[in-house]
């Protein structure tokens, strides 16, 4: 047996009405039509729903109210499930699915969704923190909606938008030598244990592209997350070359940031999957990002193109 949902509805307005003409006019059909399903329905069946007097109209038997509970709750979820149709038409709650390197997650993407969550406080926020390699072919392949990455990141399956640039710097304990310069060079930190990045990332990169552009080499001794090279610093086992925008707020006392020269920086990007029809709160996300972007970094808000505050220098 397997029963249509035209079936189910008929069956379910004429329990709700009492009659087939009310039922007819519930749905928008002739009467013969209720009449014809209710049949069928009895069919399928292999039950008396109605039983049917003249001047009476149909009454029904104890099988089909044993029915009319389960069939009333199927009713009820189909309400439900229209009520939230309109609630992700209208942004009320929705599913987004965000991946992105873990210090551009804490600098854009959280106060991001302080302000996406206050306005649509339904919406589901999956948040996956990674390096900008996984953050790529997680958008190519379409399972998440938005990157949030350094750049410059290539592929065919990847829409990109330049959010801006940041900068790097040097940070160091108050107390370290280097403390006092007004800028930090390639050349004063000749012989110095660096902690920075992995030397394959976009930041990594260009930091070796600076180098080389000063004639120097780069030792990182140790290549790893952004809080790590804070700590190394902190214990005074390194000077921590990275973009500080997550030390803006939180900075321990003992450590000072100094610009480093030449100026050196990358790409923040947003990353979609390319064709992909973007979801209406993954829209709004896009938006927000892009004036959060603005304020923190000074970076030119949605519709205006992006800034490049910082230049890195080429070879």
């Amino acid at each position: 047996m397997r029963l249509s949902f035209r079936e189910l509805e008929v069956f379910w307005a004429v329990m709700a009405t009492g009659s087939i003409k009310e039922a007819s006019q519930f749905l928008h059909v002739s009467q013969p039509a209720v009449s014809m399903m209710l049949r069928k329905a009895e069919e399928r069946f292999g039950l008396k729903l109605f039983n049917r007097r003249t001047g009476v109209g149909v009454q029904p038997t104890s099988e089909a109210r044993a029915l009319s509970a389960a069939a009333h709750g199927v009713f009820m979820e189909l309400q439900e499930f229209e009520r939230q149709v309109v609630r992700v038409r209208e942004k009320q709650v929705g599913v987004l699915n965000i991946a992105g390197n873990p210090t551009l997650l804490a600098a854009l993407v959280q106060p991001t969704l302080r302000t996406l969550c206050a306005e649509h406080p339904d919406v589901q926020v999956i948040i996956r923190a990674m390096p900008t390699d996984e953050v790529v072919e997680l958008v190519a392949r379409r399972q998440v909606d938005v990157g949030i990455t350094y750049g410059p990141t290539q592929g065919t399956e990847i829409a990109t938008e330049d959010l801006g640039r940041v900068e790097m710097a040097c940070v160091l304990r108050t107390d370290h030598p280097l403390a006092g310069l007004a800028m930090v060079t390639p050349q004063d930190l000749a012989g110095q244990a660096i902690a920075s990045y992995r030397l394959d990332t976009p930041l990594g990169r260009e930091l070796l592209r600076t180098f080389r552009y000063a004639g120097c080499k780069l030792a990182v001794t140790m290549q790893g997350t952004i809080p790590i090279a804070v700590e190394f610093a902190s214990l005074g086992l390194a000077v921590a070359l990275i973009e500080p925008s997550s030390l803006l707020e939180n900075r321990p006392s003992l450590l000072t940031v100094k610009p480093f020269r030449p100026v050196t920086g990358a790409l923040i990007q947003l990353l979609t999957p390319r064709g992909e029809r973007r979801s209406r709160i993954s829209e709004e996300f896009r938006m927000l990002v892009k004036r959060t972007a603005s304020q923190r970094f000074g970076i030119a808000s949605a519709g205006h193109g992006a800034k490049h505050i910082v230049h890195s220098p080429t070879e």
